[in-house]
């Protein structure tokens, strides 16, 4: 009989104990909320740790209801979080971790706009603070090179690398070399740049610290190289900038359909006139850059050019933009303009065959070839400066100098805060 009842209690106790376990984890994983706001009474919480992404056109508001998360915290969350965050450029794929305590308070959210860029709302002694992560990423240098076969751009594809890179490659030597026309087959590139992984995933690109393009009668080369104080800019071998006063194209991949001409059947009117400029076919929409600092003197229609800006420059040079589609924001008379800032779009307006540029250059009265025009260099590195540029080329010239197509090593870490991606 005493076997019996002690039986009988040790069942009761693990029963007890059994049942108390069920309601703990059962508690951690789900707890009904206080009604109020747009939460109904009785509605549960289902899990205190919520991983989520943005799918489709929905908001983060959107994502975060469908996770049941209760209204309250819905506003802490997006009201912190706006301090940092635009949440009107929403994106598909965007992904987001919260954790909410027991009552549904927020505890921690961190949001994904990419691996580099995170954004966290913490709180900590009953304050909430919110603030951009900096990201440990890892650093490689990478050396590529190849040959032309039909264009650059379709000869760097080969190389697995992204078109950004091979994009600011032709910008590094705008100065110098057309890539819509100069290129020929047989042609070599090599370039030296910074690749960050972070988890071993591309997070971006740095800087290309070197590069070089040979044709069969020259040699250009570019070295990146930052002066204390300094934005870095870029220097040929002998510590020239190659930065000048004017762009080479100011449409980057275009392709020349005409030359300068001092008689020239035009395409419409079927006569035999002057084209003192050149024109430059890429697709509608396709940005225009300014080709050098200055003023906008007019922009407007000009007759058989359609849409035109005119800027002028320093030292008695104008420079004209004609068959824009349309011109960029903001552009009007009399405002200043950057060299390499957009002042409108490729387009077909006025007396127009097709899409394409009306590119001209005039010079103290007189309009010239803009290909024939040369442009002494910006900036010459002299003295301290040139010495340390020096030491840090013969360093880049060592890895142009390796043989393979290909030459890939890893540096170390830092802070994503310490570097610019593209």
């Amino acid at each position: 009989m005493i076997k019996k009842t002690f039986a009988a209690a040790v069942l009761c106790l693990w029963v007890v104990v059994l049942g108390a376990l069920f309601v703990s984890l059962n508690y951690l994983k789900t707890e009904t909320l206080p009604s109020g706001g747009q939460d109904s009474p009785g509605r549960e919480i289902v899990s205190n740790i919520i991983s989520g992404a943005l799918r489709g056109t929905e908001t983060f508001y959107d994502s975060l209801r469908k996770h049941r998360v209760p209204a309250e915290a819905i506003n802490t969350i997006i009201g912190c979080l706006s301090e940092l965050i635009d949440f009107r450029r929403c994106k598909p794929g965007v992904q987001y971790e919260l954790e909410l305590s027991p009552v549904g308070d927020v505890v921690l959210c961190r949001y994904y706009v990419s691996p580099v860029e995170i954004y966290t709302l913490k709180k900590e002694k009953g304050h909430y603070s919110v603030f951009k992560e900096d990201v440990e990423i890892e650093r490689h240098i990478v050396k590529i090179s190849g040959e032309i076969t039909s264009s650059l751009f379709e000869s760097f594809g080969e190389s697995g690398e992204d078109d950004r890179l091979i994009l600011t490659f032709a910008d590094i030597f705008a100065f110098d070399i057309d890539f819509n026309t100069e290129p020929q087959p047989g042609d070599r590139f090599t370039m030296i740049f910074e690749k960050y992984f972070k988890d071993g995933q591309l997070v971006g690109y740095g800087h290309i610290l070197a590069a070089r393009y040979e044709t069969a009668l020259d040699a250009y080369e570019a070295y990146y190289h930052a002066r204390p104080g300094e934005k870095g800019a870029y220097y040929d071998a002998q510590g020239k900038s190659l930065g000048k006063h004017f762009l080479r194209s100011p449409v980057p991949f275009s392709r020349l359909t005409s030359g300068f001409s001092r008689s020239r059947k035009h395409p419409i009117l079927g006569i035999n006139r002057p084209h003192l400029g050149i024109d430059l076919a890429a697709p509608t929409g396709t940005p225009v850059l300014a080709a050098a600092d200055g003023v906008v003197f007019s922009r407007g229609r000009r007759g058989g050019y359609g849409k035109q800006v005119v800027l002028k420059h320093p030292g008695g040079y104008e420079t004209y933009y004609g068959h824009l589609s349309r011109f960029a924001r903001g552009i009007k008379t009399n405002i200043r303009v950057n060299q390499g800032e957009t002042i409108g779009y490729v387009g077909a307006t006025g007396l127009a065959t097709g899409p394409h540029l009306d590119y001209r250059i005039k010079e103290k009265g007189i309009f010239r070839n803009p290909f024939s025009l040369r442009f002494k260099p910006k900036i010459v590195l002299k003295g301290r400066s040139l010495g340390r540029f020096l030491a840090r080329k013969e360093e880049m010239s060592d890895i142009m100098g390796i043989a393979a197509p290909r030459y890939e090593k890893r540096l170390g870490s830092c802070k994503a805060s310490q570097v610019s991606l593209i």
